[in-house]
């Protein structure tokens, strides 16, 4: 997350649009994106179909897809 500007575009999209949840922990410069976890999901937050469409919002490409990573 080196890259990541902290836009909240992803954060925006998830909890408006798609089901599932990221999430901003922290505050000021310790401040990180990152999806919530509990005991009752089952890490299937990532699996909504709309998931995919959030590499597009970044800007800066700090998320990048498995197949297309840094090349």
């Amino acid at each position: 997350m080196t890259r990541c500007i902290h836009c909240t575009r992803c954060v925006r999209f998830s909890s408006e649009i798609s089901n599932f949840m990221l999430g901003v922990i922290s505050r000021g410069l310790k401040m990180e994106i990152g999806t919530y976890v509990s005991e009752d999901n089952e890490n299937t937050n990532l699996l909504d179909v709309l998931s995919g469409n959030i590499i597009d919002l970044c800007p800066v490409g700090a998320l990048t897809s498995m197949p297309y990573a840094f090349k």
